[in-house]
């Protein structure tokens, strides 16, 4: 089995393609299924505390502030195991000497992602399944409709700090990098992309479910290949904040 090569500098100075990384750092100690684990007991935690919240709100302000409970439950927890069982992870999920280039990076890559993502492979996609399938193919409803002006802030929090923070954390962190640190790159990034694309299915037609869960995996795939070029998580999760804004302005706008 290989050694995992290592991650580029985290200020971004040296080059190296996404499977030949040129600095030092700690490999992940832990094993892919290790952090999976937590991550599902993680989410099924969140379901005792989302649920009650979903029916006392009710509507589409009690499905989002759920959404959010969960995204900070799963990443509570994922802070608590790395930090009672895998002390040093801060040398594996490292973070940059100097935040800016990250950030600006993230936000190129995330407006990058998203074009290529949604306006390219997403439409590819749904073509190919509706010469499949020959029938229409609608992607689901990630947001409920007829939002309140607190559920909106709501969903802006989710979307912009909340859910960059613990899936970047577990998706490419802890998953992505428990599989990089026994394999080479690209089967360590499609696996962690399967998994990223799978969790993001929402309820409707199985066309439409698999359109976006594949879409999504692809996008798991290019955020893999800017983590391992950036050798830290600041320019993911910036990324995946863009990503996220950049759809809602365009759900917003669209609507």
């Amino acid at each position: 089995m290989s050694e995992r090569a290592t991650p580029p500098r985290p200020d971004g100075v040296s080059g190296g393609s996404p499977t030949e990384p040129t600095s030092e750092a700690s490999p992940a100690p832990w094993r892919w299924y290790e952090g999976l684990a937590v991550y599902v007991l993680a989410l099924l935690a969140s379901v005792g505390v989302a649920v009650p919240v979903a029916s006392l709100l009710g509507g589409g302000t009690g499905i989002v502030m759920a959404s959010l409970l969960g995204d900070l439950v799963a990443l509570g927890a994922l802070l608590f195991w790395l930090n009672r069982y895998h002390r040093g992870w801060t040398r594996t999920i490292r973070f940059p000497a100097r935040v800016g280039p990250e950030i600006w990076a993230g936000i190129a890559w995330g407006v990058g992602v998203y074009i290529a993502g949604v306006f390219v492979i997403a439409a590819s996609i749904v073509q190919i399944l509706v010469e499949v399938t020959d029938e229409a193919v609608r992607t689901p409803d990630q947001l409920p409709a007829r939002l309140s002006t607190a559920a909106q802030v709501v969903v802006v929090l989710r979307a912009v700090v909340a859910a960059p923070i613990a899936e970047e954390l577990f998706f490419r962190g802890v998953l992505f990098g428990a599989f990089r640190a026994r394999r080479a790159f690209w089967p360590s990034a499609l696996w962690s992309s399967l998994v990223f694309g799978l969790v993001h299915a929402y309820p409707g037609s199985w066309q439409g479910m698999v359109a976006l869960m594949a879409t999504l995996g692809v996008v798991g795939l290019f955020l893999c290949v800017l983590y391992e070029r950036r050798g830290n998580l600041v320019a993911n999760v910036v990324a995946h904040a863009t990503f996220n804004v950049v759809g809602l302005a365009v759900l917003t706008w669209a609507g």
